[in-house]
Order: C-alpha cells, then sequence, then structure tokens
C-alpha cells in the first residue's frame, strides 16, 4: 500500500465522520424543535397562562 492509498483512506474515513456527524446535529435539532414546541404548547394551555388583553 503506498502512501496515495493511505491518504484516499483516511479521506474516506473523514467524509464519512462528516455525515455521520451531520445526521446526528440534524437528529439533535429535530428532538430540540419538537421538545421546545411541547413545551410551548404546555405554556400556551395551561390554566396559569393569561392572555394579553
Amino acid at each position: 500500500m503506498n502512501w496515495d492509498a493511505i491518504g484516499a483512506i483516511g479521506e474516506l474515513i473523514g467524509a464519512a465522520a462528516v455525515v455521520i456527524t451531520l445526521a446526528f446535529l440534524a437528529y439533535q435539532v429535530s428532538t430540540a424543535f419538537g421538545r421546545a414546541i411541547i413545551a410551548t404548547s404546555s405554556i400556551l394551555l395551561s390554566s396559569k397562562h393569561i392572555p394579553p388583553q
């Protein structure tokens, strides 16, 4: 195996790591957004919320 092949394998591993990281971040953002919607809905629907007049 020469250095060009080793470099190509390293680039593939790096690219795979970037894709996995982006997928994980997309999952985290989606989960956080869902939780924020649920929390906002809960606050708006609670009996303690007084709407502005």
